[in-house]
């Protein structure tokens, strides 16, 4: 079986991507900015190898942006590792496949994430699950300062493995479940 993912497959990815950008502006909310992108995807085939050698091209404007999101969840596969990565500001918004992240770093990762699970293997260091409706994100390092979990989080449940030392946790939380695991030296509602 070939395991590596051809030029065509990755043409038709950016190809898919630039439509995505000629349909949307900055004015657009982010429920819009996902949507469009989920129509743009809509019934296309492609692998979390795919997307991986995407991101690894350095595609800084792809990584920031909701229509990654949007491929992980529309991608065949049901799980994405990412190594060593800015992945943006949206990876993980309305998530239904599972995520794991190594070395990377991510601002709102699992914003509005709906189900699947995310994995963190290394410290916090930006807020998480904000607005989160459900699924599971595991944080096995610490949450360092500067950052918040939980917050207007509806349901789902994230585990720390580590210890929190975040700004806030779980501000105007109006469900689900936060475990710490370790020390608490942060804020919390």
């Amino acid at each position: 079986t070939d395991t590596s993912t051809s030029d065509y497959v990755l043409d038709s990815i950016v190809s898919l991507y630039n439509e995505w950008c000629d349909l949307t502006d900055s004015d657009q909310d982010k429920d819009e900015l996902y949507e469009t992108a989920e129509k743009v995807l809509e019934d296309k085939s492609f692998s979390a190898l795919d997307i991986n050698t995407l991101v690894s091209r350095e595609l800084d404007e792809l990584n920031d942006s909701y229509f990654l999101s949007a491929a992980v969840n529309e991608m065949d596969d049901e799980e994405i590792e990412f190594q060593e990565i800015d992945i943006g500001m949206t990876l993980g918004y309305r998530n239904r496949n599972n995520i794991v992240l190594h070395n990377s770093e991510g601002h709102l990762v699992g914003d509005c994430m709906k189900d699947g699970k995310i994995i963190i293997k290394d410290d916090l260091t930006h807020p998480l699950a904000r607005e989160m409706e459900g699924g599971e994100i595991i944080v096995e390092g610490d949450v360092l300062e500067n950052s918040s979990i939980g917050n207007h989080m509806k349901g789902g449940k994230i585990t720390l493995k580590g210890d929190f030392n975040g700004f806030v946790m779980g501000r105007n939380m109006e469900g689900g479940e936060i475990y710490i695991e370790g020390d608490i030296n942060g804020n919390f509602y």
